[in-house]
């Protein structure tokens, strides 16, 4: 897991945004051709931002191979995009396409059979299509692989992100990890006693205590409005 801070307004929520749209374009480019579209919006406050592609690039390593993946978008549509693989040092180019037309190097064989597919739009080649989810969908090893490890980071934003929240009603919802969950808040000593869920809203149990400081009864609060 890795976090991301700073100082208000330094860019945070953007990077997180940022790499939220690189991970669904690429996951979801083939299956929707509405993809760039639904997640990228150019800069509008430079009166030329709309006219320039939108730049997206990631470094990483997975497996002991360092990869370096990236695409522009313009206008909806795929505009440039570009990988090379470092197995073991310097890295070499697989493909590169661009205005000028795709280019896939000897060591990307297996993709060799795609080369003109760019020409003939079909429903998984098509300029709303990123070339990796492309290659992916139709079973390459290389492109499989790739995909599939960006498709494997998952970002959170804030704590209002929706799918922690997801995750907590569903682990709230198995006995076992409700348990878990039970103990941290005993020990931090927060006065929750037991925790529901119903209507896919997060219930939280009290105790309500008498005059005399003994506990009464227990009540159960809505947790967003609560806490």
């Amino acid at each position: 897991s890795k976090a991301i801070y700073g100082a208000n307004a330094s860019g945070k929520s953007n990077i997180i945004k940022a790499l939220n749209a690189f991970v669904q374009i690429i996951k979801n480019s083939v299956i929707d051709n509405t993809a760039i579209q639904k997640h990228c919006q150019p800069f509008l406050l430079d009166g030329k931002g709309a006219q320039n592609p939108i730049f997206f690039q990631l470094m990483f390593i997975h497996q002991s191979v360092k990869y370096r993946y990236g695409f522009e978008v313009l206008d909806n549509k795929v505009f440039s995009e570009w990988l090379f693989i470092a197995q073991k040092g310097r890295e070499a180019a697989y493909f590169t396409a661009d205005t000028e037309g795709l280019t896939i190097k000897n060591v990307f064989k297996y993709a060799k059979p795609f080369q003109n597919s760019h020409k003939i739009p079909n429903e998984i080649f098509n300029p709303t299509a990123l070339f990796l989810s492309s290659l992916s969908a139709v079973g390459n090893k290389t492109a499989k692989t790739v995909t599939a490890a960006i498709a494997n980071i998952v970002t959170i934003l804030g704590a209002n992100d929706p799918m922690p929240q997801a995750n907590l009603l569903a682990a709230i919802n198995k006995q076992s990890s409700k348990d878990h969950i039970l103990e941290l808040i005993n020990a931090a000593d927060i006065d929750i006693t037991d925790l529901k869920v119903t209507d896919d809203q997060l219930l939280t149990a009290h105790r309500q205590y008498d005059e005399q400081k003994n506990a009464a009864q227990t009540i159960n609060a809505n947790f967003e409005e609560w806490e």
